[in-house]
């Protein structure tokens, strides 16, 4: 079965979950510069295209934004105009060839309230997922400052681009401050609650040291490559956790 068609899976005056990927992998921003022309085009397809965007996060190799188009014509022509003016930009930049962005965007309609809480805060955390930043406060290329700290947002690079809040962040709070610490507070659940599935899925995937303190192996019985020697005598019995994450 053939995929929808953008026009089939947009659900206009929704919000949506955007995700622009590098084409295989590739790397998408190298230095502050980099996130920053990215922004200065949301900013400028943005006004273009007057779509209502809510929050974003840029990440090495892909971005992520959450946006509420009015139609399809709309969405498609402010992503096609921000990732080709980047495009360009960056293979001018390092000489490359060939597509910088995979084919076709991933854009998912939110489907509840709920749903959109989720969303947000999965965006503002992928720093944090990633182990980029402890705190997503941290990360610069992110609204997490805008929605969390509006005192300290002013700061934020994300700033060249007007957020809207979305219906669900609005109604956190009648004034400013009041939604910041509600919504903050609910992204501390949020990272408090993946921590919790982290350590979880650890003790799944602990590993069994060997009597032999220099071979550290897996509960299948095979053995770490690159598995540190150092103290390894005191874990004799005991056992190491290593996430692969």
């Amino acid at each position: 079965m053939s995929r929808p068609t953008r026009a089939q899976s947009t659900v206009p005056s929704a919000p949506h979950h955007i995700i622009l990927r590098g084409n295989n992998r590739r790397r998408l921003f190298s230095f502050a510069n980099d996130y920053k022309f990215f922004i200065q085009q949301l900013a400028h397809m943005q006004a273009r295209f007057n779509i209502e965007l809510n929050a974003g996060c840029l990440m090495a190799n892909h971005v992520h934004l959450l946006a509420t188009p009015r139609d399809v014509a709309q969405f498609s022509g402010f992503i096609k105009g921000v990732a080709q003016r980047y495009a360009q930009y960056r293979n001018q930049k390092w000489g490359g060839t060939g597509k910088l962005f995979e084919s076709r965007f991933i854009a998912l309609p939110i489907k509840s309230e709920a749903h959109l809480a989720i969303v947000m805060a999965y965006v503002e955390l992928n720093p944090v997922r990633a182990g980029v930043v402890q705190d997503p406060r941290a990360y610069r290329w992110s609204t997490h400052r805008i929605h969390a700290e509006p005192s300290t947002g002013a700061l934020s690079d994300m700033t060249a681009v007007t957020w809207s809040p979305n219906f669900w962040y609005a109604r956190l709070g009648s004034e400013s401050a009041a939604r910041a610490r509600e919504y903050a507070a609910f992204v501390d659940y949020c990272l408090a609650r993946d921590r919790a599935e982290f350590e979880a899925d650890a003790l799944q995937r602990a590993v069994i040291v060997d009597d032999d303190p220099r071979i550290v192996r897996r509960p299948n019985g095979s053995r770490v490559a690159g598995a540190p020697r150092e103290n390894v005598s005191s874990l004799r019995g005991q056992t190491r956790f290593v996430t692969g994450r």
